[in-house]
Parts: C-alpha cells; sequence; structure tokens
C-alpha cells in the first residue's frame, strides 16, 4: 500500500508540458462575449470567429482567423461608439503565434503588424517549461484595451465537459486593477487550444471607473482532406 501511494504521489507531482500541437486541418470554431459598464453605460457583444490551422514553420504557427458575425448592444454614452465598437472587433487576418499562445504578427490584407508577447484576454501565454501544480510564470494581456502584468499560475488537470484539460489561472500584478473575477484558462491537453475562459475586471481610465468582464468557449473540428 505505501509502495502503491508513493507511485501515485510521484505521477501526480509529475511536470506536465503545455504546447499548442495543431495538427492539419484543425479549425478552431468559438464564441466570445464581452460585457463593460461605465457611468450608467453598458456595451454588450458576441462575437462568432473561426481559426483555420495554415501551417507550421519552426516554432511558428500560422492561423487564418475569420469573423463571422458581430452582435453588440450598448446603451448610454457607448450608444454612439457602436458602430466603431463593432467594427473593432470584426476583422479577418493572418495570425502568426509561437507554439506558447504569443503572438508574433498580424496580417490584414497586405498589411503586416508585427507585435510583442502579448495576447487578447481569450488565450494563454503557456509556461516555458514543464511545470507543476502551483507553479508561476509572467505574462501580460489586455483588458479593455489596458494591458495588465500578469502571473499566470497552474493549478492542475481537470475534466471540462469531457475534454482532459490543465487549469491555469492568472493573477494581476498591478496595483491599479482589481479583479472582480477569477481569470481561468482551460486548455485541452491534446492540442493545447484554449477550450474555455474568463474573467472580470474594475479599473479607473481617464477619470471613469470601468468594469470589464469576458467569456469564450471554443471547440475543435477537422475538415475534409482536399
Amino acid at each position: 500500500m505505501l509502495l502503491a501511494a508513493a507511485l501515485v504521489g510521484a505521477v501526480q507531482a509529475a511536470p506536465v508540458e503545455i504546447r499548442v500541437r495543431p495538427t492539419p486541418r484543425l479549425v478552431l470554431t468559438y464564441e466570445m462575449r464581452v460585457h463593460m459598464e461605465a457611468q450608467e453605460s453598458t456595451v454588450d457583444a458576441r462575437i462568432f470567429m473561426e481559426d483555420r490551422f495554415q501551417k507550421q514553420v519552426g516554432k511558428t504557427l500560422f492561423w487564418q482567423t475569420d469573423v463571422k458575425n458581430v452582435l453588440i448592444e450598448t446603451t448610454g454614452e457607448f450608444k454612439a461608439g457602436e458602430a466603431a465598437l463593432k467594427e473593432n472587433f470584426d476583422f479577418d487576418g493572418l495570425w502568426e503565434r509561437d507554439d506558447r499562445h504569443r503572438t508574433i504578427a498580424i496580417s490584414i490584407g497586405k498589411y503586416r503588424v508585427s507585435s510583442g508577447p502579448n495576447e487578447g484576454t481569450s488565450d494563454v501565454v503557456l509556461p516555458d517549461r514543464p511545470v507543476r501544480p502551483g507553479d508561476r510564470w509572467p505574462g501580460r494581456f489586455e483588458v479593455a484595451g489596458k494591458t495588465v502584468r500578469v502571473n499566470y499560475v497552474y493549478r492542475g488537470t481537470h475534466q471540462l465537459n469531457g475534454t482532459p484539460s490543465y487549469l491555469i489561472e492568472a493573477l494581476f500584478d498591478e496595483s491599479d486593477i482589481k479583479q472582480v473575477k477569477p481569470y481561468r484558462f482551460y486548455v485541452a491537453q491534446d492540442d493545447g487550444r484554449t477550450v474555455l475562459a474568463s474573467g472580470g475586471a474594475q479599473f479607473t481610465t481617464n477619470g471613469i471607473a470601468l468594469s470589464a468582464e469576458f467569456s469564450m468557449r471554443r471547440t475543435a473540428k477537422y475538415t475534409a482532406p482536399e
């Protein structure tokens, strides 16, 4: 019994390497929801997108992202900027990312814009080494246009609706922004895609108190060979 318990403990404590591992003809479909409030004005957005894995060159992964639909409802002061908000969400592009989800560049039409290691709130930056529960690594992402430094924490394995996943949490490393809902990311063990993500924060920008929440759910499918 003692030997069995020791073996189980060793397996549980074994570090895991979390990486994006796409396969040919992989298509990711997902829906993102965004809710923002400021001075009794609100924005509710639902964005439906599709990512098609194109190719891999070294550690660079090429994804074609197509926005299928954007639904936005606004009230108060946000009403005047509704069209601009929709345009901000509604664009197609070719994304270059590494196997840790970090953006290298974005191409929209004939324009290619290089980027730092910064992802949106729908994707976690994965660790650069094998990790055990409790291990941390630094990163950053944007919350309603605000760049936030975070410490990611690996919390362990999790079954999400039958999908074996790794649970990663982001803890803010900023004094002027408050987490009102935990930022949690469930990453599929097989291909490293973010299956489910959500979180919420409050902060002040230009003297205006703003709250922002988001959630994202992503599913995988495969296209037929050409």
